[in-house]
């Protein structure tokens, strides 16, 4: 009987967590929770063909037996379908089918245990550029030279590479017509200057020079057809009406070196849905993103809250989104302009 009392006495003992003494009051010392995290083991960048499925494995830590794992698309469209399927609470797959994958996009990955929330990011493109013809540019000026055998009438997809000046700008925005894809990713230029591109309705989609740090005024402005373009992380100021009037672009990413967004930088661009901008920004001027009035979320990765003015977000604070950083959202809520949001959600970027 005394071994069975005693066996009896250890069991309890190891099923309740033992107790300290606080001003005579015993209280348990439970363990403190993990942090909430997800892991993706194909990573979280996908490249996909037409009618090309993928599958993504995650795994949970943290967190608990309650665990929910909800995925949407970015910038819901007929291009990307998605869907999860748990396994158990802490790892399972999300099905990606790309239909027709014509522009950029991510899928949002929300994960809560009820106490915790995280979103994570999948980022979905097309499979990588280039596609079409290739000119290696090496005196600057010569472009138009370089393209006098082809029937510039017919070119649609165009990748650059090498020396660029005025000229050559001119040409790509003047002779090429019909040009819709352009990868200038590994041209030398600083500065993409005013008005390179400005009002040109055939562009769908451009990959800036990784070595671009200013996106002058209006290089972009009124580019109606323009749904995509990648904004590398060497870019440190994207001035006045740089995307102004681009009506079909529907997302944005802004680099975590730019400092600096000009007033309607992206004023006009009626499609856009996500803007998501990076963590050295420090001043929004006045209606960068003015008449965005499909803008659903504003995702800030500035610990700091940038400085922005009463009209940066017209129109668009009342019914988007704000997502900013762990821990940030006090502050956020606080400053001048951005408390306008009514709803401030924080993420793990």
């Amino acid at each position: 009987m005394k071994k069975l009392f005693l066996l009896t006495a250890l069991f309890v003992a190891a099923a309740f967590p033992s107790c300290s003494k606080h001003d005579g009051v015993e209280t348990p010392d439970w363990p403190e929770p993990q942090p909430l995290a997800i892991a993706f083991a194909e990573g979280n960048e996908l490249f996909f063909g037409v009618d090309e499925t993928k599958t993504v494995h995650y795994t949970i830590t943290g967190g608990s037996d309650n665990t929910v794992v909800k995925v949407e698309m970015q910038n819901p469209d007929d291009a990307y379908t998605v869907e999860t399927t748990p396994a158990s609470a802490t790892e399972g797959t999300i099905t990606i089918t790309a239909k027709m994958p014509s522009t950029d996009n991510c899928v949002i990955v929300t994960v809560s245990d009820g106490s915790q929330t995280l979103t994570a990011e999948i980022a979905v493109s097309t499979n990588p550029r280039p596609q079409g013809i290739t000119i290696t540019v090496d005196t600057p000026g010569t472009l138009a030279e370089l393209l006098a055998d082809y029937d510039k009438s017919s070119i649609t997809e165009l990748t650059v590479i090498g020396n660029l000046n005025s000229l050559d700008i001119r040409c790509l925005n003047s002779n090429l017509r019909n040009l819709a894809i352009l990868d200038m990713e590994h041209v030398n230029w600083e500065e993409l200057p005013q008005n390179t591109f400005y009002g040109n309705k055939s562009l769908t989609f451009v990959k800036l020079p990784l070595t671009l740090k200013t996106i002058g005024n209006r290089a972009f402005s009124n580019c109606s057809g323009l749904t995509s373009v990648t904004i590398p992380d060497s870019v440190t100021e994207i001035c006045y009406c740089a995307f102004s009037g681009c009506r079909s672009l529907t997302s944005v990413t802004i680099g975590n070196s730019v400092k600096y967004i000009e007033n309607y930088a992206f004023d006009g661009c009626s499609g856009l849905t996500s803007v998501t901008i990076g963590n050295s920004v420090t001043f929004i001027d006045s209606e960068a993103f003015r008449g965005c009035s499909s803008l659903t979320r504003v995702y800030c990765k500035a610990i700091v809250p940038p400085i922005i003015v009463n009209n940066t977000f017209d129109k668009v604070s009342a019914t988007a989104t704000l997502y900013v950083p762990t821990g940030c959202k006090a502050a956020y809520a606080a400053a001048t302009e951005w408390s306008k949001f009514k709803t401030i959600e924080e993420t793990q970027f």
